[in-house]
């Protein structure tokens, strides 16, 4: 049974210690248990326990969070993942997300994110300076970053162009890479119309600071919904129902059944 590692004295707020050679052991032996765990055929409930132990051992050193970013910026020659292959990269990365992990949370603080994404993707990303900015505009609406998130980030960094030519909205990005494309459609004064175009309406500068608050429920409507509701707009409705329509919310499943309750009467 390998022995418990010993805690490193901590301090709040005091950057994390040097990295002693039993660190950087344990660290690359977590990394290929994580490995194997994650690339085996066992169950889905065997491969989270394995994760639990393995989470639960660096976590006894007493590094979490900030201090667990430190650490793997001191040791960024030593892991070189700037020159991993690709699909050893990608579980090095989703690796990170349960190293910097605070002790018992099922999600990163999204400053905690932010200085990861730029420690691990920088040169992998081109977008990465313009998602952080974006990401500081969210400063008060959103907190911590989700395990879900975390992967489609890299997801997206190596599928969807620097232009956002070929993002497709109607796919299964998270609704924080939906509101992103937004972010960056806008401050370049790209518009989508109503055909689902683009059409350029302006250049403004790439560091114009844009102010836009995430919605949830980003994603875009279902064509079935939205030819309903044409339908249902084309109705005659006396003067109180247009007026019921008007304060209904558009885009929402109870504006659609509010709808359909005042052609019925």
């Amino acid at each position: 049974r390998t022995p418990a590692p010993q805690p490193l004295a901590q301090t709040a707020g005091v950057p994390a210690p040097a990295v002693s050679p039993q660190l950087v052991s344990l660290l690359s032996d977590i990394f290929n248990r994580y490995s194997e765990a994650t690339s085996s055929d066992s169950s889905w409930e065997a491969g989270k326990q394995q994760l639990a132990e393995l989470e639960e051992r660096w976590q006894a050193t007493g590094l979490s969070g900030q201090q667990a970013v430190t650490v793997l910026a001191q040791l960024r020659q030593e892991i070189a993942w700037d020159a991993m292959p690709h699909e050893t990269f990608v579980r090095f990365y989703r690796f990170v997300f349960h190293l910097c992990k605070e002790a018992r949370r099922k999600h990163l603080q999204v400053g905690t994110a932010v200085d990861l994404w730029r420690l691990v993707l920088t040169g992998r990303f081109r977008l990465l300076d313009r998602f952080c900015r974006f990401l500081a505009d969210q400063h008060g609406v959103l907190h911590v970053v989700t395990e879900d998130q975390w992967r489609q980030v890299l997801d997206f960094s190596r599928t969807v162009h620097e232009d956002l030519s070929n993002f497709d909205a109607n796919s299964a990005w998270v609704c924080l890479l939906d509101d992103f494309v937004d972010y960056v459609r806008s401050a370049a004064g790209i518009w989508a119309s109503h055909s689902g175009d683009c059409c350029v309406c302006g250049d403004a500068p790439a560091d114009v600071p844009l102010h836009v608050v995430p919605h949830s429920g980003s994603k875009r409507r279902s064509p079935d919904l939205d030819a309903v509701t044409q339908q249902l707009l084309a109705m005659p409705l006396s003067t109180s129902q247009a007026q019921q329509l008007h304060t209904a919310c558009a885009g929402d499943a109870a504006y659609v059944g509010a709808v359909s309750y005042a052609a019925a009467g």
